[in-house]
């Protein structure tokens, strides 16, 4: 884990592939004062840019795509389809940690599920991940890396 710091924009952290959000807020907390350490911490595989490689600060999470559950933020593709799973099947909370199977959906509420996870993500993917994944988290994860690995061919 480094510091980043620029001129005019305050400071940063980065930190490399697989490092977690519980992870970074315990490096904040042992560098910065208690009333500094954020109370939310974001972790995304990259910055969403435009094609100049600015920023694109709409397309940043806000507080509102914190999802509860378990106190940690979740952001992106894991944030909609979590939405999307306790819209579809009516529930106010989905543990994350279970398949869409055994959260008790059917073939007709997965295909639900993609269809409002599509529309809010943009994220275009094979329907049979849904049926195939062990959890959320991971389900999740697989949407995240087929559309990357799909982004990536299309730009070659």
């Amino acid at each position: 884990m480094g510091r980043h710091a620029r001129e005019g924009t305050g400071r940063g952290l980065t930190a490399g592939p697989g490092t977690g959000a519980e992870e970074l807020r315990r490096f904040a907390a042992g560098a910065l004062p208690t009333y500094a350490v954020p109370a939310h911490v974001f972790v995304l595989d990259e910055l969403p840019r435009t094609r100049n490689g600015k920023v694109r600060k709409e397309r940043l999470p806000s507080l509102r795509d914190v999802v509860p559950s378990d106190g940690a933020a979740r952001v992106g593709v894991e944030a909609g389809l979590v939405r999307a799973v306790s819209q579809v099947l009516g529930e106010p909370t989905v543990d994350r940690s279970r398949s869409l199977l055994e959260l008790g959906a059917t073939s007709l509420h997965i295909l639900r599920v993609c269809f409002a996870l599509a529309e809010e993500t943009g994220a275009d993917f094979d329907v049979n991940l849904l049926f195939l994944g062990d959890s959320l988290v991971q389900i999740a994860r697989d949407i995240s890396a087929a559309t990357t690995d799909r982004d990536a061919q299309a730009g070659t």
